[in-house]
């Protein structure tokens, strides 16, 4: 997992190694703009994500509506000529 995260209520980010160290930590990984909420309390996040509270996060409408500009027409459909729906993310969260 090659990605920076954002240490809840911090500006620190942490990276893969730091990622690899983490021990009873649960990772969440989802595509969408459907907002998550979590059993616990949030530890570290992605970039794209807005705090909702410490316990959820959702897309931000700004990445969502990036993903969807910088598409265009052809591929954004399938082999059988059926418009593809896109999906923003992936979005990280760690949570303990």
């Amino acid at each position: 997992m090659d990605v920076i995260l954002t240490e809840e209520g911090k500006d620190t980010t942490i990276g893969r190694d730091e990622i690899e160290q983490l021990e009873d930590y649960q990772l969440v990984v989802w595509y969408g703009d459907m907002p998550v909420v979590i059993p616990d309390r949030i530890r570290y996040y992605s970039e794209g994500l807005q705090v909702v509270d410490s316990k959820n996060r959702e897309a931000q409408i700004s990445n969502i509506k990036e993903i969807q500009d910088s598409t265009s027409a052809e591929e954004n459909v399938d082999v059988t000529g059926n418009e593809k729906e896109e999906l923003a993310g992936p979005f990280y969260l760690i949570y303990k």
